[in-house]
């Protein structure tokens, strides 16, 4: 995978959390997954970065997300 095609495809799994969780700021929502993606930067085999970045950046989002629900609740 060209890194320019991983960029553009990891700019979209921002742009689809975003709108999956709108109570969130889109400003947290891109800082977890440009974090989730440094995890990767050593990574040797590239093609399926964006998929294990939208994948942990969904959970810690949720993570997020539940956290707030609850701290309200509570």
């Amino acid at each position: 995978m060209v890194q320019d095609d991983e960029l553009r495809q990891v700019a979209l799994v921002a742009e689809r959390l975003s709108a999956r969780h709108p109570a969130v700021p889109r400003e947290s929502v891109e800082d977890v997954v440009r974090e989730v993606h440094a995890g990767f930067a050593r990574s040797p085999v590239r093609d399926f970065v964006p998929l294990l970045v939208e994948r942990g950046a969904r959970a810690r989002i949720a993570g997020l997300t539940h956290a707030r629900v609850r701290r309200f609740v509570s």
